[in-house]
């Protein structure tokens, strides 16, 4: 799989290759979809390990009689564990990756529309002459 940056690039349409570019189209807005997907997956999966780290902390933390603590102590204790701190800094990562993939994947959907609209515009010119054109510019 390509990095973000090569998909990232890939959104500017050329249009002296249109051709080129519809071919393309369906290809890269498929990987960016399916990398956001895996990506939103993990980010749930880690999510749930948050939950179960959280569990086992709350567990040990609990379990430790000699230490009489508050509702609020055993909160900022669960919170402040190491694995836990460690699970939910890999779920935000997780998160932003994907959140980052969707907005791409979205972008790759309005490059798709820009395309269709492009080929219509091309097709236009290549039936109509300057008149027609000129006019149709102008009513849009």
């Amino acid at each position: 799989m390509q990095s973000y940056e090569y998909f990232e690039s890939r959104l500017r349409i050329d249009k002296n290759d249109l051709s080129k570019e519809i071919l393309e189209q369906v290809e890269l807005t498929v990987k960016v979809m399916n990398e956001a997907h895996l990506l939103r997956w993990e980010a749930e999966r880690q999510k749930e390990v948050v939950s179960e780290t959280e569990a086992q902390a709350l567990i040990q933390i609990k379990s430790d009689l000699s230490k009489k603590r508050t509702v609020d102590e055993v909160k900022a204790a669960v919170t402040s564990d190491p694995y836990v701190t460690s699970a939910r800094a890999k779920y935000i990562d997780l998160k932003e990756a994907h959140d980052k993939w969707a907005i791409l994947a979205d972008g790759f959907k309005n490059r798709g529309y820009a395309l269709r609209e492009l080929v219509e515009i091309y097709r236009q010119e290549m039936t109509s002459d300057p008149a027609t054109i000129a006019t149709a510019r102008l009513s849009n």
